[in-house]
C-alpha cells in the first residue's frame, strides 16, 4: 500500500513537538511484536523534473525504527498483517501543509490556467503550496512498485478553496491510478477530523464544506471510499492524537473493498 497527503499522514509514531500520539510511547515499545510491518518513508523533496529515483530505505518494525513510521500508516499495516497473517509493507511519501495541487502532475495541471507552473511564480508560492513539485519528486519515483491502493489524508490546505477540491482529487486519483498503470487502484480518503471550537461557526461550517466535497469523491469514483475520522479531534488541535483507531478504520474497510484481499483472509 501506499499512504501520502500532509502532515497528519506524515506524523510519526513519536509525535511532533508537543503533540503526541495517543498511547504512541505503548505501542513503540511493543513495535518488535509486529515484524510483519515493514515501511519505506520518502523523504520530503521537490523538484520541477520527473524522477525515476528517491532515497530512503525499508524498515522493518522495531522499537529503534518505528518511533519514525506515520502513525496513521503504521497502525493500518499492523492491523493488515494481523488479520491476514501476512508481511505487509506500506510507503509513506507524505509533505506536511501540502495542498492536492502539488501530488498532481504537471500534464493534467496544465488543464487549469488559473494554477501557474511557471517556476518564477512557484517560487514565490510557500513551499508547502507548491503545485506538481511533491509528485515529481516524491509520487513519480515509485511508480514501478506493485501496490495495493492508496491512503489519502490530505486537505487541510485546501479548505479556502473547498469548492475545487473535488474536481482536484478526481484528477489526482485518476493521474494516480495511470502512474502506476492500474486504473482500478483502491483509494481510501481520510475524513478531515473535527477540531475547532462551538464558537467559531464560520470556521465549522468551512471545514464541514470540505468533508462534503470529500465524500462526494468517494461517492462519485469507483473503487473510492471515505474513512470516518470526524469523530476522532480534539478540540483546538489540527492533528488528531488517535490515529490507531483511524489506521484501524482504513484497515478494515481495505478489508471489506478489496477482493483480493477479502479472499486472502
Amino acid at each position: 500500500m501506499a499512504s501520502s497527503g500532509q502532515s497528519n499522514m506524515e506524523m510519526p509514531l513519536k509525535g511532533f513537538a508537543g503533540c503526541c500520539i495517543m498511547n504512541g510511547a505503548d505501542d513503540i515499545i511493543a513495535s518488535a511484536e509486529n515484524k510483519g510491518v515493514r515501511m519505506f518513508t520518502v523523504p520530503k523533496h521537490q523538484t520541477y523534473e520527473l524522477q525515476t529515483d528517491c532515497k530512503g530505505s525499508w524498515n522493518i518494525s522495531s522499537i529503534e525504527t518505528a518511533p519514525d513510521f506515520s502513525a496513521t500508516a503504521y497502525y493500518f499495516a499492523t492491523s493488515l498483517s494481523r488479520a491476514l497473517r501476512i508481511p505487509v509493507g506500506i510507503i509513506c511519501s507524505a509533505y506536511g501543509g501540502s495542498t492536492v495541487e502539488g501530488w498532481i502532475s504537471r500534464e493534467l495541471l496544465e488543464n487549469y490556467p488559473d494554477i501557474s507552473l511557471n517556476p518564477d511564480s512557484i517560487e514565490r508560492l510557500h513551499p508547502m503550496l507548491r503545485p506538481m513539485l511533491m509528485y515529481n519528486a516524491m509520487l513519480k519515483p515509485l511508480q514501478n512498485y506493485t501496490i495495493k491502493g492508496f491512503i489519502w489524508y490530505q486537505g487541510e490546505s485546501n479548505v479556502d478553496r473547498r469548492n475545487e477540491y473535488a474536481a482536484l482529487l478526481t484528477v489526482l486519483i485518476a493521474d494516480w491510478r495511470s502512474t502506476f498503470d492500474n486504473p482500478e487502484l483502491p483509494f481510501y480518503i481520510v475524513e478531515l477530523a473535527d477540531f475547532l471550537s462551538k464558537d467559531d461557526i464560520s470556521g465549522r461550517q468551512a471545514w464541514a464544506e470540505m468533508r462534503k466535497e470529500q465524500a462526494k469523491v468517494a461517492e462519485t469514483n469507483r473503487n473510492t471510499r471515505l474513512i470516518r475520522n470526524s469523530d476522532l479531534g480534539e478540540w483546538n488541535d489540527i492533528h488528531p492524537l488517535d490515529k490507531k483507531n483511524l489506521g484501524q478504520r482504513a484497515a478494515e474497510s481495505a478489508l471489506e473493498t478489496d477482493n483480493k484481499l477479502s479472499l486472502i483472509h
